[in-house]
């Protein structure tokens, strides 16, 4: 893996398009290929269908006008016709408030083109607050564990 200025940059695009309400900008950064999967925040948001997911885009596009995707940290890397993003980000609603939100991207090069194949939008939320348990959230220095703790997930995969 390489990081990758060229995904960063259809990020940066992709938060521009859509902070403009621009569907078809938006659109065109997508694939349109069988076996995309793109998943928002709501139960209800989880879309294998490129032309339902074209669909509901363009209309909470429309519903979030004036809403700004604002980019924080975007990491970007690729490997050869396949690469993923992500970022911390936050979104500025019209009425000037901010909301934190976690995007998470898989791009495929489809031609010359950096299509978006797999998709993840997520609210951060805590924990103690989504299943009612804490869990290791930081390394724990001095553990031969790796410093992970056996609380939460283990480094090993």
């Amino acid at each position: 893996m390489e990081p990758s200025p060229e995904l960063k940059g259809r990020m940066l695009k992709l938060y521009d398009v859509m902070s403009r309400g621009d569907a078809a900008a938006t659109l065109a950064l997508y694939s349109t290929r069988p076996g995309i999967l793109n998943i928002g925040t709501d139960p209800k948001e989880w879309w294998t269908d490129p032309k339902r997911h074209a669909e509901i885009m363009t209309a909470q596009l429309a519903e979030l006008a004036g809403t700004r995707f604002i980019a924080q940290n975007i990491i970007a890397y690729r490997e050869g016709s396949v690469g993923w993003t992500a970022d911390a980000s936050k979104v500025r609603l019209p009425d000037g408030s901010e909301v934190p939100f976690r995007f998470t991207a898989v791009w495929h090069l489809e031609g010359e083109e950096w299509k978006v194949v797999q998709s993840h939008t997520s609210f951060p939320v805590a924990n103690e607050q989504a299943i009612n348990k804490e869990l290791t959230t930081e390394p724990r220095p001095g553990h031969r564990d790796g410093g992970m703790g056996r609380r939460g997930l283990s480094p090993r995969v």
